[in-house]
């Protein structure tokens, strides 16, 4: 069953649709209480918090190891990539004004050309100037919110980008997709959010029906795919069996890529993947992955002799455990692997549920060392009683 379709229809059906708008104003960097109102000091603050948002210490371009070599890009990579791409008309253009219209109208000469200008750029590796800007659209995560920072940044780029993405994506996923554990749910194929919770609701259920200890950490990541960084990422495609052209294209996009909150001036964006790029839920999922290998030696629930101590759905992760100290050693190493590659943890969305027996309250704490101080953090911990009745809805 085609989960999207399903769920298309339920929201026709029940004619439910959820908007979330912004004031139009926002908040001041200092966090004051002054509110900024007018239209050039609100781009200000936006193209400030952008350029904050986005700033690494980031090196040169890195040299391909790999061979210098990759498949010309065939005319029918290009229309299966326009067929998937499901354009609708009147969705907003990139930096370069080109309307989706324009794209599904290519006969057969517009493809064929088409076809031409994505090999110039595959064989040469040079990415024109209007295919490395785009343009954030700024959408707030709850109704009325006036700060940056609860806000999501989503990237409007060229449709003709969009096609070339779509190609590398599909060359380069044979390479990625077999890296993903199956513990991830989040944009892999025939799984979703409601695979997710229902392992760890029958996870739930048995340690209850067997009596036995359950500590769940639930983690939040603070801007997540915002926070990758380009030259960790590219160390870890590297080692895998990727063409070097597609590495090139993909490395030149990301090193020479700007980006301007509407009428604003272009800046550098020097880390992160994209919201709203195709590639990007593959390519966080495998920089998630190298994090998240380093918990495969600490214990978790033992279940039919494999050891089982994390479940994510993208970037939203929950580590399992038997005793509160097991939870704490795995929690220690999700946030040291986390910050050595450049990502941190939501202290206020990090919490901990318990399903126990003993009265006792466990503590965790989440040690950040941050970027100069290093810090502890008490945890909030939600009991469950062990003697809960639950039932699966059917």
């Amino acid at each position: 069953m085609d989960s999207k379709f399903m769920h298309a229809k339920i929201k026709d059906v029940s004619g439910k649709k959820i908007k979330c708008s912004s004031p139009g104003c926002i908040k001041p960097k200092d966090g004051t209480m002054l509110i900024l109102m007018e239209k050039m000091e609100i781009l200000n603050r936006w193209s400030e918090y952008v350029e904050d948002l986005f700033r690494d210490d980031r090196c040169e371009k890195p040299k391909i190891k790999n061979n210098i070599e990759g498949p010309t890009i065939l005319k029918e990579e290009v229309e299966a990539a326009i067929k998937k791409m499901k354009m609708k008309n009147g969705k907003a253009t990139g930096p370069d004004n080109i309307p989706v219209e324009i794209i599904k109208a290519l006969d057969n000469l517009g493809i064929d050309l088409t076809t031409k200008l994505l090999n110039a750029i595959y064989d040469s590796g040079t990415i024109p100037e209007d295919l490395c800007k785009f343009v954030f659209i700024l959408l707030p995560k709850t109704p009325g919110a006036t700060e940056c920072e609860l806000h999501r940044t989503i990237s409007l780029m060229s449709h003709f980008k969009k096609i070339l993405l779509r190609v590398l994506m599909h060359r380069t996923r044979k390479s990625l997709r077999p890296e993903i554990s199956p513990k991830q749910f989040g944009f892999m194929p025939d799984k979703g959010t409601r695979n997710a919770i229902f392992t760890l609701s029958m996870l739930m259920e048995r340690c209850i029906k067997m009596q036995k200890d359950l500590h769940l950490c639930f983690i939040d990541y603070s801007k997540a795919f915002d926070k990758v960084r380009h030259v960790e990422l590219f160390r870890i495609l590297e080692k895998l069996d990727i063409d070097g052209k597609d590495l090139i294209v993909i490395r030149n996009i990301f090193w020479d890529q700007t980006a301007s909150v509407r009428i604003s001036d272009f800046k550098p964006i020097k880390r992160g993947v994209k919201q709203g790029c195709v590639m990007s839920p593959d390519l966080f999922n495998l920089y998630n992955e190298i994090i998240l290998r380093n918990l495969d030696d600490i214990s978790g629930l033992k279940i039919n002799r494999e050891n089982l101590n994390n479940l994510r759905y993208a970037d939203d992760t929950v580590i399992i455990a038997e005793s509160g100290k097991q939870l704490q050693k795995l929690l220690d190493t999700v946030v040291l692997e986390s910050e050595r590659m450049g990502l941190s943890l939501n202290v206020k969305k990090t919490e901990c549920m318990v399903i126990s027996k003993k009265s006792s309250n466990p503590k965790c704490n989440l040690v950040s060392k941050g970027e100069k101080n290093q810090t502890s953090y008490k945890i909030q911990i939600s009991r469950l009683p062990d003697n809960i009745r639950w039932q699966m809805h059917k």
